[in-house]
This record gives structure tokens, C-alpha cells and sequence, in this order.
């Protein structure tokens, strides 16, 4: 679970002692961690060549690995009696991807010097493939306690007081424990902490705002905490509503065109016909004209997406953080051929459907009705048309006031 506050707009900001009150007052969790993550650290090894490299660290809880229930790939993880007194434990954790990469998986690297910022710190173990903490976005390769921040960023006066709101928490709830009620006792010791804290001067009655701030929140935290994500997460939903209605418009504007254009082929699926061609087979066969278009704009969206979703997130990530990917994965790829399938079939089998049913003495006549492609073919487009322009107005951005 996450830990946050203020319900409204979740913020996931703690100071230290808070976290620490938390961590040893509550009933509801069975571990609680903090972790300030992302930070820029200089890492440099002893002996080797070329200038020191800036490599993101995270400042963790001596439980955080623990309470995570991530394993190391070699060496130890920490342990609370590693984050027990400030500046005495001078001890780093490697990611996985960074032991590959700059010492080539090499074990011996335990109990080896590098140092942090100019500061000397030893190699204790490595994590798991692929952890690389629970901040989405944030790429954390480094891992030390959280008592090392004076050490690690000198002066840091303060980090351990209420005025610095620089750690997100996190909690593995007991069994039996819901959510509803690790809220509460949350709210329960934040009183607690705010009664306790000279400095702090209640908010007057009237400013609600204020009083809905402290409140405290606990959210889901399977997949981690995103700022990026609760930042966005609403903008980019009614996002996906507009592009939905958008395919809408493209849709009935294609199922325009392929009923003009099966009106215009319908004195050769009358001959067909005529001559002992089945409908089935000829709806089939401009079903999968309909399906191989659809297909083909779906292709050209993924490319699109491809060229221009870095270029998207990274502007939106000036909010808050870096995204981990903008490239579509696997998941997106199928959910873009399950939709651009579903629309081809769906939009492509009216239009096969009506130029599959003509008149055959008329159409074979040339007579006039066959240009229009019949009264059903006129009255289908004018409901597509119809369809399109009242979307378009659905989608139209209203005027300033």
C-alpha cells in the first residue's frame, strides 16, 4: 500500500520522523518503509580510469528490501541495524543492471570500495534482475540508508526533521487488515503527530482545504507509486474518450466511403451474382478489403504513436518525473489489432452487406437509381453523415468564457 495524503489529491511526500512515528505506532501493517528515490550521486570506482559517472540513488529504510520481499542476486540486503545511526554505515547496494554492466557480473565485487559523491562507501550485495525501486519513472541503479544522507549530500541540515518532505512510504498490510481501516488509524496517529508537533498551528474552521490536506489516504501500491501517473491519469482518460469518439468520426467517414464506392461497383457484383457467385463469398471478400484497410490505418497509428509518444510523455513529465517507456509494448500492439480488427468487421460488414443486395434486373439495366446505389445505400449515408457531425460537435473544445 501506498501511504499519502490528503484524499483528494494524493501526495506522497513524508519527512522522516513522521514515517518513523508510522513505522512504530501502527497496527495495520505488517512493515512500513520509506525511500527517497532518483537522486543524482557521482559513483566512482577506486583504480579505475575516466571521470566519475552521475548514476540515480535511492535513500532507503533498513526494511525496505524486506518488506518489498525483493532477494539479492549475491551479498546481503539491508537490515534495520543498518540504518541505525546517522553517518555509520557507509554501505551501498548495487542494481542488477549496473553489476552487469560496470563490473561484468563479476561476484567478487563485495566488499569492494567505491566511492559516492567523493565518499567512500563498500559493496554489500546486489539485487534481483530487474528491481530497480517502487517510484515508477524514477531508475534507481544505487541503494544506500537512509541515515547515509548527510554523508551522501552534505550539509542536508534538516532531513531528519518535519521540515523536510522528501520520502514516499509504503506498507505491506497484515492479513486480515483493509484498507478502509489502515485509512483511519493513519488519520489516528497523523493527529497524533500534528498534537505533538510545537510548531504546528491548526487550520481555522473555515479553511476546508487545509483540513482536507492532512488527512491521510491508503492506496493501492502493487505496481508501484507514479506522480506521473496521478498527475495524468484523469487528463490522459478523457484523452482516450476524445480518441475514442475521434475513430467514431474516422469510422463512419470510412463506412461513407466504402458504401459510395461498393454504389459504384454494383453492376459488377451484380453480374457476379447473376453469373452463380454466392453473397456470402462476395461479402467476404469485401469484408476483408474493409478489414485489410482498418488493418493498415492501425499499423500507421502504432508508427505514428512510436514517432511521437517520448516526444508526448517528456512534455508531460516536466510536471514530475521521467517516464520508464513511451514505446508500445506487446500489450498495446495487440490491443491496437484487436480494435483495428473489430473496426474493420464492424464498419466494413453494413457497406457489404447493402452492396450485396441490389436489383439485379434494374442494376443490369444501367438504370438511374443504380448510380445512387439505391434508396437503403442513400439513407444509410445520410445517418453516417448525420453521425459524423453531431461527434464532431461532441469533440469540438468550447469557447473560452
Amino acid at each position: 500500500m501506498v501511504i499519502a495524503r490528503n484524499p483528494e489529491k494524493p501526495s506522497t511526500s513524508f519527512n522522516y520522523p513522521d514515517y518513523r512515528y508510522l513505522r512504530d505506532h501502527n497496527k495495520s501493517f505488517s512493515g512500513v518503509i520509506a525511500t527517497g528515490e532518483g537522486s543524482a550521486t557521482a559513483f566512482a570506482v577506486p583504480g579505475e580510469n575516466g571521470a566519475a559517472e552521475v548514476i540515480p540513488t535511492a535513500r532507503v529504510s533498513g526494511n525496505y528490501f524486506d518488506v518489498l520481499g525483493v532477494p539479492a542476486a549475491i551479498g546481503r540486503l539491508f537490515t534495520e541495524q543498518d540504518n541505525a545511526t546517522e553517518g555509520a554505515h557507509p554501505l551501498v547496494i548495487l542494481s542488477y543492471d549496473l553489476w552487469q554492466r560496470r563490473f561484468a557480473g563479476n561476484q567478487n565485487v563485495l566488499g569492494r570500495k567505491v566511492t559516492l559523491n567523493g565518499t567512500p562507501f563498500t559493496i554489500v550485495g546486489v539485487t534481483a534482475r530487474g528491481f530497480h525501486g517502487i517510484s515508477v519513472g524514477n531508475h534507481s541503479d544505487l541503494y544506500v540508508p537512509i541515515v547515509m544522507m548527510p554523508t551522501l549530500n552534505p550539509p542536508a541540515r534538516g532531513w531528519n526533521t518535519r521540515h523536510w518532505w522528501w520520502l514516499n512510504v509504503m506498507a505491506r498490510l497484515k492479513p486480515g487488515a483493509t484498507m478502509q481501516a489502515a485509512s483511519s488509524e493513519m488519520n489516528v496517529l497523523q493527529q497524533q503527530i500534528l498534537k505533538a508537533d510545537p510548531e504546528y498551528k491548526p487550520p481555522p474552521a473555515y479553511e476546508k482545504v487545509s483540513a482536507t490536506r492532512d488527512q491521510m489516504v491508503v492506496l493501492p501500491g502493487s505496481t508501484g507509486w507514479s506522480y506521473f501517473r496521478t498527475q495524468f491519469s484523469k487528463p490522459l482518460t478523457v484523452l482516450m474518450i476524445v480518441v475514442g469518439l475521434v475513430l467514431l468520426i474516422a469510422c463512419a467517414n470510412v463506412a461513407n466511403l466504402l458504401l459510395a464506392r461498393a454504389a459504384g461497383r454494383q453492376k459488377e457484383i451484380a453480374v457476379r451474382l447473376a453469373v452463380g457467385a454466392s453473397r456470402t463469398l462476395l461479402v467476404r471478400q469485401l469484408l476483408a478489403e474493409s478489414v485489410v484497410l482498418s488493418l493498415a490505418g492501425g499499423g500507421l497509428g502504432v508508427l505514428f504513436a512510436w514517432w511521437t509518444g517520448s516526444a508526448l510523455l517528456g512534455v508531460m513529465a516536466n510536471a514530475g518525473e521521467t517516464p520508464l517507456t513511451a514505446s508500445p509494448d506487446l500489450r498495446v500492439l495487440a490491443f491496437t489489432f484487436a480494435l483495428s480488427l473489430i473496426t474493420g468487421i464492424v464498419f466494413g460488414l453494413v457497406p457489404a452487406w447493402q452492396a450485396t443486395s441490389p436489383k439485379l434486373a434494374v442494376t443490369l439495366k444501367d438504370q438511374a437509381n443504380h448510380v445512387s446505389g439505391g434508396v437503403g445505400h442513400v439513407r444509410l449515408r445520410k445517418i453516417l453523415v448525420v453521425t459524423q457531425v453531431s461527434l464532431s460537435r461532441v469533440t469540438e473544445t468550447p469557447p473560452p468564457p
